[in-house]
């Protein structure tokens, strides 16, 4: 009998906690820091989902010069940039690294991952497009050997690999977001993706209508459009690329 009802007590545990909903309590994200580079690179999508959720935070933007000059090894030694690199974000007292882990903690924090597991999915198909993206595009514009049959092979090729298959998940939804009407942390990151994009070649985007929509609808959220506002200027690219900076920008 006690072996029954303990089996019985395990099995209503199971179902109690498989029938539970997925609930996402509103963190303070209290005495916010972001440490990057005087550049958009992998932190702008960071930057506008703080702006859009509100968020104060400050941020520490840190030259090339005092990176190597030590800040590395500081931030690397005390846990804030465990892994030698930036972007790094605190709040609450917990310290982050690498991009993605810092915007899923601020969306979860801000109900900005989806609604259920089905939403949550696309975010992150969508999140891996972006890395996707992001890594082809550094490899042409870091490339100390850049030149412009790179730009053009990342042109013709490139973009249209990703930018097909994120122009079909979006087509499948009503807009203007990748959730229809919800907006989520992977908004800004195609956001992002759809801007530099549009530095690479003018005209890209004229091919893929529901990222242009995407693009013009995340532009226009209040807090997004007075971050753009008053944003100082920012390099797009770190200080080693070699396409789209003040020496060579992009045409």
């Amino acid at each position: 009998l006690v072996l029954v009802a303990g089996l019985a007590a395990l099995i209503a545990l199971q179902l109690d906690v498989q029938s539970r909903k997925y609930v996402e309590v509103e963190a303070p994200l209290a005495n916010a820091t972001l440490y990057y580079f005087d550049a958009r690179g992998r932190a702008e999508p960071v930057r506008l989902l703080l702006a859009d959720a509100g968020v104060a935070y400050d941020e520490v933007r840190i030259t090339p010069s005092e990176w190597r000059g030590g800040k590395k090894q500081q931030l690397t030694q005390s846990g804030t940039a465990v892994f030698g690199q930036l972007p790094a974000f605190q709040a609450d007292g917990i310290s982050l690294a690498q991009t993605q882990a810092i915007l899923r903690h601020i969306a979860r924090a801000r109900d900005y991952y989806g609604a259920n597991q089905e939403e949550r999915a696309l975010i992150d198909v969508l999140s891996g497009a972006y890395d996707d993206w992001k890594a082809r595009y550094g490899r042409v514009v870091y490339n100390p050997d850049f030149d412009e049959s790179m730009l053009r092979t990342f042109i013709e090729k490139d973009i249209p690999h990703i930018l097909n298959g994120i122009e079909t998940i979006l087509h499948t939804h009503s807009g203007p977001y990748s959730l229809g009407m919800r907006v989520s942390f992977a908004d800004f990151l195609l956001f992002e993706l759809a801007d530099l994009t549009s530095h690479v070649d003018a005209s890209a985007l004229t091919a893929y209508p529901n990222l242009d929509a995407l693009h013009k609808a995340v532009a226009k959220r209040t807090n997004i459009a007075e971050y753009i506002r008053t944003r100082r200027p920012l390099r797009v690219n770190g200080s080693t690329a070699k396409f789209d900076t003040e020496e060579r920008p992009a045409a």
